[in-house]
């Protein structure tokens, strides 16, 4: 079985959804209705920035349960806060870092990690 095959049916098994719900009802909290729909969707959009700068350095995949946000609404950033089985696979290059921005009905997110130093 190709990795690929192998990630597909893990995410069919677990879909990326399932680990978002228990956050995004923490999040919510007692967020006017209005609201709510924008501020699901930054938590899935933060999660999948975060999975898109981190995975291809831990060389594995890994479920949005297995990541959890502190989000700062006042600057526009988030920061990433990986479960121990995926951090410790991660290089030694800081803890990631998000931006984000809503216009409209739209969400828009970056994450980063460090850049690695060169001697």
């Amino acid at each position: 079985e190709y990795p690929v095959e192998q990630n597909y049916r893990d995410n069919r098994i677990n879909p990326i959804h399932d680990g978002s719900a228990a956050e995004i009802e923490r999040v919510l909290g007692t967020a006017p209705a209005a609201e709510r729909g924008r501020i699901a969707r930054l938590v899935f959009s933060a999660k999948e920035a975060t999975y898109k700068a981190v995975h291809p350095l831990v060389g594995t995949g890994f479920g949005f349960q297995q990541v959890e946000l502190a989000i700062d609404w006042e600057t526009g950033r988030f920061t990433p806060r990986l479960d121990d089985t995926i951090a410790g696979r991660l290089p030694d290059r800081g803890v990631p870092a998000g931006r984000f921005a809503r216009r409209g009905g739209f969400v828009f997110c970056a994450a980063t990690l460090p850049a690695t130093r060169t001697a």
